[in-house]
């Protein structure tokens, strides 16, 4: 893994559990590197999300996990955002909650993004770090860049798009 990734980590959750999660890599039993989960208390910085993300993200992530696409002019996002997060907390698999910034580039306005109510309460918040078109394409060939845009990922790479609010039964899936 890049360097910058792992420093990023460090900043965000500690050095212990870098610490821990580099011994898992390496392959440490899971027993010795055992990391209770982190209270749901908010993204406390704004990370880049580029045109190789989503990508890297299908490969690797280990828990369901919800993506937002949102932007700062979108006046329905809030609604969508606070109905996933809701559902999420009352779902039994316990997805993650992330938020992604198309219209505000990471170290633009990151206090402001952090200020922002519905951003504050996910797990996770990133922006586009690119070229927008670039980007809406690796995550989905034929967005043009609507919000909300959500996507709803699963470990082993499955991806379930949609423009707009999914329906209920599809978050309960």
């Amino acid at each position: 893994m890049c360097t910058r990734y792992w420093k990023r980590v460090a900043q965000a959750m500690g050095r212990g559990l870098v610490a821990a999660l580099l011994l898992h890599i390496a392959g440490a039993s899971h027993a010795q590197t055992a990391v209770a989960p982190s209270p749901r208390s908010g993204p406390h910085q704004v990370e880049p999300f580029d045109a190789a993300t989503m990508a890297t993200w299908r490969s690797t992530l280990t828990r369901p996990t919800w993506v937002v696409f949102t932007a700062t002019w979108c006046a329905v996002c809030p609604a969508v955002i606070a109905d996933i997060q809701r559902v999420a907390r009352e779902h039994p698999l316990r997805p993650r909650v992330w938020a992604v910034v198309i219209d505000v580039a990471p170290g633009d306005d990151d206090a402001r993004l952090l200020s922002h109510e519905y951003l504050r309460h996910t797990d996770r918040l990133l922006a586009f770090d690119g070229i927008p078109a670039a980007i809406r394409h690796g995550v989905d060939p034929s967005w043009r860049g609507s919000v909300p845009h959500v996507a709803l990922m699963e470990p082993g790479g499955r991806v379930r798009l949609y423009s707009g609010k999914p329906p209920l039964g599809d978050l309960m899936r």
